[in-house]
């Protein structure tokens, strides 16, 4: 009888030495300058500097070096880059009623600082014409008579 005593005692000391050392394995502490495996919380996406804008001029500000897109009010720097038509144009193409689109950064007071400004063409769309554009007519394909 005293083996069967001191074989479950051993058996429950083992089970317990072993249940003790998985549950407290987690719970190490790291040491310093070593990085946990598993972070603590889930990374936060970093904040874009830029957003994109689009629409069409309501004010035109030359004093200020601003241009009014819809509610918004765009600040132009000296290192926005403007174009036409893909090609370089200035402040001055920019007229009330042109359809607008490009890149702004908000900075620390606020406001809202152009990056880059294309110029639509008249109708807005980006392929020059202002029209719509239209896909080549198909050829048909010639069948010889067997």
């Amino acid at each position: 009888m005293r083996p069967k005593i001191t074989n479950l005692a051993l058996i429950g000391l083992s089970a317990l030495l072993a249940f003790g050392l998985t549950t407290q394995l987690p719970a190490q502490e790291k040491k310093e300058g070593e990085k946990s495996e598993a972070p603590s919380a889930p990374e936060a996406k970093p904040k874009r500097d830029t957003a994109p804008f689009r629409g069409r001029v309501v004010e035109v500000n030359k004093t200020d070096m601003t241009i009014k897109v819809g509610q918004r009010t765009f600040q132009m720097t000296s290192s926005t880059r403007i174009t036409k038509a893909g090609k370089p144009a200035t402040f001055d193409e920019i007229a009330v009623g042109d359809m607008v689109a490009g890149q702004y950064k908000k900075t620390e007071e606020g406001r809202l600082e152009l990056l880059s400004v294309r110029i639509m063409p008249a109708g807005g769309s980006e392929s020059g014409s202002g029209a719509p554009e239209q896909a080549a007519p198909e050829k048909k394909k010639e069948t010889k008579p067997e």
